[in-house]
């Protein structure tokens, strides 16, 4: 959340060609949208990482902890705050109190 917008980076950076990145391991991202009458209800993701030249691998935020933590880290700066949940983390939509 950047002055009550979201903003979403990089989202398809698994869909490309990563040759490049033969032999590392990635962070990855799948985000769910829940738009109800023109707003945005729900904002959430599931984490994954990407080994190597594969697709990403999604699995629940216990299993891979390191992503969660890297996308909470980047996001805190601007007040964003997640609760997480057993099968993905949701971004919470209400400022804090």
């Amino acid at each position: 959340m950047y002055q009550g917008k979201l903003i979403l980076c990089s989202l398809a950076n698994f869909v490309h060609d990563l040759a490049g990145f033969r032999g590392q391991t990635l962070m990855a991202i799948l985000v769910r949208c829940l738009i109800s009458e023109g707003k945005i209800r729900r904002l959430s993701y599931v984490p994954g990482i990407i080994r190597g030249h594969g697709p990403p691998d999604f699995a629940r935020p216990t299993q891979v902890p390191e992503v969660v933590q890297r996308i909470s880290e980047m996001s805190s700066p601007f007040g964003t705050r997640f609760e997480v949940g057993e099968e993905e983390v949701a971004l919470a939509l209400e400022p804090a109190t």
